[in-house]
Order: C-alpha cells, then sequence, then structure tokens
C-alpha cells in the first residue's frame, strides 16, 4: 500500500516540520488524502483493522506530539487525530465517486437539488474536503486554551 512506501511516508511527515500547528494539519491531511485517493480499496481495511505499521504509528506520534506542544488538552488529542482521518478517508473515497452522485431525472422532483447540483461545477469533491477541512480546523482552533 502506498501509505506504507517511505518516499510518500517521507513526505507526508515533512508537511508536520516547520509551521504552526494548524498549517501543519492542514498540509498532512492534504497529503494524506492525495495518497489514499490513490488507492480507495485500502480504507475499509485501514479502518477495520488496528495500525501497527511502525512508520505510521511514528506520523501518528508526530501529529499527537503538534497538537500537544500547541496546547491541546490530552483528552482533545484523539477525538482530533479520528475526526481528521474520517474527514481525510471519507473524502479520499469521495474522490473515486462519480462527479455527478444525485442523479435528479423525471422520476424525482428535486429542482433545488438539480440547481444548487449544477452551480457547483466541476471539482465537488475537493471543494467539499476544502469546506469541511476549514471547518474541522476552526473547530479545533476553538478547542485550545486561551492564551496567556
Amino acid at each position: 500500500m502506498d501509505a506504507a512506501t517511505p518516499s510518500r511516508a517521507k513526505t507526508r511527515a515533512a508537511a508536520l516540520d516547520g509551521h504552526p500547528w494548524d498549517v501543519a494539519l492542514e498540509a498532512w491531511a492534504r497529503s494524506y488524502r492525495a495518497a489514499f485517493a490513490a488507492h480507495p480499496r485500502a480504507i475499509p481495511m485501514l479502518m477495520t483493522s488496528p495500525v501497527r505499521a511502525p512508520r505510521v504509528i511514528e506520523q501518528y506520534e508526530r501529529v499527537a506530539g503538534l497538537l500537544m506542544d500547541a496546547g491541546f488538552a490530552p483528552e482533545s488529542v484523539m477525538p482530533i487525530i479520528t475526526g481528521l482521518d474520517n474527514l481525510v478517508l471519507g473524502s479520499a473515497l469521495d474522490m473515486s465517486a462519480p462527479e455527478v452522485m444525485w442523479v435528479v431525472d423525471g422520476e424525482a422532483e428535486a429542482p433545488r437539488l438539480a440547481e444548487a447540483q449544477a452551480a457547483t461545477g466541476p471539482a465537488r469533491a475537493d471543494r467539499a474536503f476544502d469546506l469541511t477541512l476549514a471547518g474541522f480546523l476552526a473547530h479545533c482552533r476553538g478547542l485550545l486554551p486561551p492564551r496567556a
């Protein structure tokens, strides 16, 4: 699986270096999504099996450290990591879906859905990921205690 190859793993890990936590987490999420978008069939296996690969554990250790160093309470770290995984892996699956997911034809009366779908244009999955990631990071910022 691509996620375990050293060069890709190093690229994703490098996204965590030298940036504020939110910039690093966003870069890591985008890199992680791209890697799994190339292998969507690996996602169900990843989601249903414990992670044991040392390189993957090392990346998650770095993410946990990044969050704790930024001031997140330890009890917030795993929900953040799990939430980010859900967002990234779900979006990677969405990238393998058809561009038009809702077929509005003569059998369904859905003029607003059809209008919204037509107005979205190409890259529906990318736009949805950008929106969701921005909201996720904004929520995480709100979890940080105020700075003294």
